[in-house]
């Protein structure tokens, strides 16, 4: 009864076993998946440079690994021993896995620094386990490995996979942040350009419409200059031949007056036609007083005939 019961615990244990690498797995991936392959591998190689004796060799493995294919170690002293590859591809979560598995399997045996040929055996007995189907879960089962620094192992290398991605995550925002705030910039740049542009242009404008508004008044200056000298030659032109009227009828007149009294109707019609002409010639020349003294002169000479 007591075995059935430990039988039925050992069952229902498995899957949990497997669920924990399975996860880790899973997280792997996901993980690697914000960043490129190159830096996957570089941070499992880094994180396992020291199970494989080198950074080239954790390199050369991880490599190897993902691809299904063969690696090449390379010992201290220069020996090389080849790693047989599985012939299938693994995500870099299997990767992971099978590493942390391969360091748990040579901790067992008491091997904290392995050689190239201890590490190869290692990891190509968890890839022949894995290439028969089994789990990850079961494979650490099987191998009777302490499930529990297997995972931790694996989630470790997550730890460090998930650092790189959240700083990754980081820099391609700056980067973004940095080319929309030059962006801005460049469009408040060309807005300030705009208004600086407009405030030249009203500029121009007020001085053009003081300009305008100077030559009308230069115009204006210019009109009224024309315009009185207009005037007054119009003026004076207009008065000389008023002159010239008056002064030949008040010649005409005053001559006739003279005449009458002092030479008869003869001396009158003389001086009134004498003093008209003459007046009328003075008045015509000289404005106004031209037509008086014409008149007078007409007056004086009709009284002489």
């Amino acid at each position: 009864m007591k075995r059935l019961i430990i039988a039925a615990s050992l069952m229902l244990a498995s899957p949990a076993w497997a669920d924990a690498l399975d996860d880790s797995a899973q997280q792997t991936n996901h993980l690697a998946g914000q960043l490129d392959s190159k830096q996957v591998n570089d941070t499992l190689a880094n994180h396992y440079s020291k199970l494989a004796g080198s950074k080239d060799n954790a390199s050369a493995l991880t490599t190897a690994l993902r691809n299904g294919t063969a690696a090449t170690l390379t010992s201290k002293d220069g020996a090389k021993v080849e790693v047989k590859g599985s012939e299938k591809t693994m995500g870099w979560g299997g990767v992971n896995n099978t590493l942390a598995l391969a360091q748990g399997l040579l901790q067992k045996q008491g091997i904290s620094n392995p050689t190239t040929s201890q590490l190869a055996a290692a990891v190509q007995s968890i890839t022949r386990s894995r290439s028969e189907g089994l789990g990850w879960g079961e494979i650490a089962h099987d191998l009777g490995l302490n499930l529990g620094k297997v995972e931790s192992a694996s989630r470790a290398t997550n730890r460090s996979i998930e650092g790189l991605a959240h700083h990754s995550s980081e820099k391609q925002s700056e980067k973004e942040h940095g080319v929309e705030a030059k962006h801005q910039e460049g469009v408040e740049t060309h807005h300030s350009g705009d208004a600086s542009e407009h405030s030249e242009q009203s500029q121009d404008s007020g001085k053009s419409t003081g300009k305008s508004d100077s030559k009308g008044g230069e115009g204006g200056s210019s009109g009224g200059s024309s315009g009185g000298s207009s005037g007054g030659s119009s003026g004076g032109s207009s008065g000389g031949s008023s002159g010239g009227s008056s002064g030949g009828s008040s010649g005409g007149s005053s001559g006739g007056s003279s005449g009458g009294s002092s030479g008869g109707s003869s001396g009158g019609s003389s001086g009134g036609s004498s003093g008209g002409s003459s007046g009328g010639s003075g008045g015509g020349s000289s404005g106004g007083s031209g037509g008086k003294g014409g008149g007078g002169e007409g007056g004086k000479g009709g009284g002489h005939s």
